[in-house]
């Protein structure tokens, strides 16, 4: 999927919201650098969705949320996160469609991620407030 992205649509804006959708999809708890990618993937989740940033002003404001590269708790429990799967995307035909469900997908992962909004919130917060400083 990610060569279609870049290859046959042209790193299309829905990207941003397939790799976040992914990575919340698939959490890893095991390391510190994995609880931290599943928060900042779910920020990114957050400001697209729930706050309109456009996908290319996500980057920056994500190396801010934990660019001390600190520990964070993990996120549990872990909601059931099938909903919605890469396999909807994959099956699309066309550019169009691809968009539809990427946006559907990422979509069907914030929100099973509901219980945790608060804490994704006041990291998104507290990034957005570093970058605005």
């Amino acid at each position: 999927m990610i060569a279609r992205d870049f290859g046959e649509y042209r790193y299309p804006d829905v990207h941003r919201l397939i790799v976040d959708a992914y990575m919340a999809q698939h959490p890893g708890f095991a390391t510190a650098a994995g609880r931290r990618s599943v928060v900042v993937h779910l920020v990114g989740l957050y400001l697209v969705l729930a706050k309109g940033f456009p996908s290319q002003d996500i980057g920056p404001v994500l190396g801010l949320v934990f660019r001390d590269k600190r520990d964070a708790a993990p996120l549990t429990p872990v909601p059931f996160l099938g909903e919605r799967t890469i396999g909807d995307v994959q099956a699309a035909r066309d550019l169009a469609e691809h968009a539809r469900a990427g946006r559907a997908w990422a979509d069907a992962v914030w929100r099973a991620w509901s219980p945790h909004h608060p804490t994704i919130i006041a990291f998104a917060d507290a990034a957005l407030a570093r970058r605005d400083a």
